[in-house]
């Protein structure tokens, strides 16, 4: 199936969450209590957790930490009884991340397993899982599996404060919101096609988001593409650009746009095109995307899901711009020479 079936798949997907992980939930103990949390994966699913970290620090413990699976085995030696191991692969077959599942339960911690696919190498090794219901998504580049994982760690997240999402809005917004965002998307296919390297920077939860628009782009369209936190970006990163690049920034809050306001206005004076994913909803600026966002009120952090939809559709229609098969990505078959899959 095209990747952009799958984009446009979403909203389905993200019903399917709402109805099926609640009951998922209910099953698993309450997380809180631990003395720390890890949160484990790699690629879209290391992207997914990072989003989620801010509010999991907020909502749940300040003693979270995100990392990739070799970092935490090789930081991590001593049995610790007290520490909670959250490990997400979406695939399921990814080789670090199982390793990671087995290291964690021989250190004796709690180890709870995410994954779509619950017949995969990493939930024969699992006890505690929860099955995200993404359905097929047969291809490299993850879309449709990236929102699933955030609004299932979210819902995740809120259950331990027993706390409801009504996302009825939301969902019924994101159906003409795909619609308007791959004409936008489009249209800014014309600009992008002669780029030679973009620029993605986000604050807070928004870097993750930086960091899953990047590894998109890349993947489907073969770019070089970095992705900072906005105020890094700021210490001398802009000396690398020229008005072949592209550079996005994505905000959501006054403060944020405030700082991408600054940072692309002195891009602009450069000559160095760009624009604002401004998902603010109280402030806008002159250099934000024509983008009318769907309704996320009642929990700010649904705009994790929104954010990533327009560098879906612009890595796929970019792809398709320079004759790129965007679910074949640049060197088919390299998961397979890297050895990072068990299958």
């Amino acid at each position: 199936m095209s990747i952009i079936n799958y984009i446009l798949e979403q909203p389905h997907i993200l019903q399917r969450v709402i109805r099926e992980i609640p009951p998922q939930l209910a099953s698993i103990p309450d997380l809180i209590g631990s003395e720390n949390y890890f949160l484990i994966g790699s690629g879209t699913s290391f992207n997914a957790l990072a989003a989620v970290e801010p509010l999991w620090a907020e909502m749940i413990s300040p003693f979270v930490k995100t990392g990739h699976p070799l970092s935490f085995i090789s930081s991590l030696k001593v049995p610790s009884l007290k520490s909670t191991a959250l490990i997400l692969s979406q695939t399921g077959a990814s080789k670090t991340t199982i390793q990671a599942v087995e290291h964690a339960q021989r250190l004796k911690m709690r180890v709870i397993t995410l994954t779509a696919d619950p017949d995969s190498p990493i939930a024969q090794v699992s006890s505690e899982k929860i099955i995200i219901p993404v359905g097929p998504e047969t291809v490299g580049p993850k879309t449709k599996g990236y929102t699933a994982s955030i609004l299932t760690l979210l819902l995740l997240i809120l259950a331990q404060r027993k706390k409801y999402l009504d996302i009825s809005q939301f969902l019924a917004d994101l159906p003409p919101f795909l619609k308007e965002c791959s004409n936008i998307c489009k249209s800014l296919t014309s600009r992008l096609a002669s780029v030679n390297f973009i620029l993605i920077m986000g604050q807070r939860r928004h870097l993750a988001t930086a960091l899953e628009g990047s590894l998109k782009l890349t993947e489907m369209c073969g770019l070089p593409v970095a992705a900072f936190d906005t105020e890094e970006a700021f210490h001398g990163r802009f000396h690398g650009l020229n008005p072949q690049n592209y550079a996005f920034f994505i905000t959501s809050t006054a403060e944020e746009l405030e700082l991408a306001n600054t940072g692309m206005s002195v891009l602009s004076e450069l000559g160095i095109p760009g624009g604002i994913l401004n998902l603010c909803p109280t402030k806008t600026s002159f250099f934000d995307l024509p983008i009318l966002w769907p309704n996320s009120a009642t929990l700010p952090e649904l705009d994790l899901i929104s954010a990533i939809i327009p560098f879906q559709l612009s890595a796929y229609y970019l792809a398709k711009a320079k004759n790129i098969i965007p679910e074949n990505m640049k060197y088919p078959g390299l998961s397979q020479k890297l050895q990072i899959k068990t299958r």
